[in-house]
Order: C-alpha cells, then structure tokens, then sequence
C-alpha cells in the first residue's frame, strides 16, 4: 500500500497504521546519516556574520535534542502506527464479514429466484426450439420471397445456421456467468425468452437477451418488429418477478457475417430501437457483431459490456 487509501474509513486507518510504522524505521536512519555541521570547525564558526552563527548554533541545538529523542520519536510513531493498523484491521474484518453476509443472501436470493422462475417458466422441447429458427428465418425474408421459395436444403442449411449463431451466445454466457445466473430457451405462458440472465445483487438488473442471426435482409420494418417483441418481454417479465420494468433491461442481439456488417445502417436503426422502447416505457439495448468477433469475444470482454448495461 504505497498511498493513504481515504475510500474506507477502516482501510485508511491500515493505511495510515503502515505509513507511521514505517516512519517509525526510516526517521532514526534519516537523523543519524546527517552530520549537522558537527565537523565545522570554532575558526570557521568565527569567520561566518553573526546572522549565520546564530542560526547554526541553533540548528545544531534542535539536531541535538532531536538526536538524544530520536528512538522515543521512533517508539511513538510505532504506537500509533501499529494502534491504527490493529483498530483498523479489526474493524474491516467485521465490516467484511457483513459484506460477505451480503453477498451470499444475494447469491441464495439469485438461487431461489431463478428456481420460481423454472417453476413459473418451462424449458423448449429440441422440436419446438427447431421451429422457433424456422419462424425466425421466414421473419427474416419474409420481404425475399426468393429465399423462402428456394430449396428445401437451403432453407434448412439457415435455419441450421441460425441455431448455430445462437446456440454459441448461449453457450458463451453460461460459460461467463454460469447455471444459477442463466436461464435459456424457456417460455412464460405468453413470451418466449431466448436467454435471461439474473442480476447477483440488487444494484443491477436483469437482463432479457433476443438473438438474431441477419443479413443484408435485415429491413427498417424487420427492427421495429423485433424491438417491439423485446419490449413486450420485458413487460411479461416484470408481470412474472412481481418488478417494475425500470429493474430490466432488454438486449438485442444482432449478428451478422463480416462483409455485411453496415454501421451507418445500424446507426439509424439504434435511433429507431430507442425511440421505440422509450413508447413502451422500457430500456432496449443493442448490440450489432459479426459472427466472427461473437466467437472470439471472452468472458471479462463479455462481462465488461453487459455490467454497463445492467447498472444504466
């Protein structure tokens, strides 16, 4: 601890505990190394002006009584040093303890609400989350009806893409976060919720995450379409936890192939998602990412980006 720490009560008492105590060690070191004009000579004393000979007499006076005081200086200085590290050591303890108290009620709590919501919630059968990829795609070209009316295997090899792009989101944020904090493909008696993710204490949000795997297809029209579905989450959501729809945040997910990614494009749609959620009196936010970075992004990248969202 290289600095006095003024966030913490109990944590600058240790800090200034350590700070004395070691200026408890270094002040006898610093007078005993200086000679304090000792060695000057009375024939040198006598040739300095009056002024100068007052003040090095009275320098070596207060070198003197420093000197024959030093080690009770030095004593005291450990006193207090080692007084203020113990009271403080002792009282951040307690004060961790509490913390630590804390932060299990809110794992237990974030346990027990994610077991109601099993309980309020059930999973998607393998077939149902099957046709769920297949509405999506036929929502996604639903303007190209070239694509829908193409062949079998085609239409296949998307929704199989699709699944993919959204099974390695799904994969990643259990791996980030967990099971107890991740629930995935379940429904509510009214919503489909591609993933939720608990909040682990009451100063974040939960987050509701919708998954879209897009191209150049992706229309103005496609947006609002999507937006609107997420605010409609959020507010079953709420109805679901007994909340208010200010403690949930909403994200969608949109990812796309690398030489499709449109950011002037995608700036236009952000205003519209936002002006959209603010109607329904929810907070929607948006993330656009090709496939490629979805892959590659980590945890601590992956965490960084969605703490900011649940503290907003």
């Amino acid at each position: 601890m290289n600095k006095l720490e003024y966030s913490d009560l109990y944590k600058f008492l240790v800090s200034l505990g350590i700070v004395l105590i070691g200026l408890a060690l270094v002040v006898p070191w610093l007078f005993l190394r200086e000679s304090f004009d000792i060695f000057v000579t009375v024939s040198e004393i006598a040739n300095l002006t009056v002024t100068a000979q007052t003040l090095l007499i009275h320098r070596q006076k207060v070198a003197l009584w420093f000197i024959r005081n030093v080690w009770w200086i030095s004593i005291l200085l450990s006193v207090f040093g080692f007084t203020s590290l113990g009271y403080g050591i002792g009282f951040w303890i307690r004060k961790q303890r509490l913390i630590d108290q804390r932060d299990e009620f809110e794992v237990d709590k974030t346990g027990l609400e994610l077991a109601k919501l099993k309980q309020e919630m059930e999973s998607l059968t393998p077939a149902e989350i099957a046709m769920e990829g297949i509405k999506e795609i036929e929502d996604a070209f639903e303007p190209d009806t070239s694509v829908l009316e193409g062949s079998i295997p085609a239409f296949e090899s998307r929704v199989q893409k699709y699944l993919h792009v959204e099974q390695i989101f799904l994969n990643k944020l259990i791996a980030c976060y967990g099971d107890e904090r991740v629930l995935v493909q379940h429904r509510s008696k009214q919503e489909i919720y591609d993933a939720v993710l608990i909040a682990n204490n009451t100063e974040t949000k939960d987050i509701l995450f919708e998954i879209k795997s897009f191209t150049k297809n992706l229309s103005l029209e496609r947006v609002r379409k999507v937006t609107t579905q997420v605010c409609h989450l959020i507010q079953n959501y709420a109805v679901v936890k007994g909340q208010v729809t200010k403690s949930i945040a909403g994200v969608i997910l949109f990812v796309t192939e690398e030489n499709e990614l449109n950011n002037s494009r995608n700036d236009r749609y952000l205003w519209e998602i936002n002006d959209l959620a603010k109607s329904f009196g929810v907070r929607v936010h948006t993330i656009f990412i090709t496939e490629t970075d979805l892959i590659k992004m980590t945890c601590k990248e992956l965490q960084t980006k969605l703490n900011s969202i649940s503290k907003i």
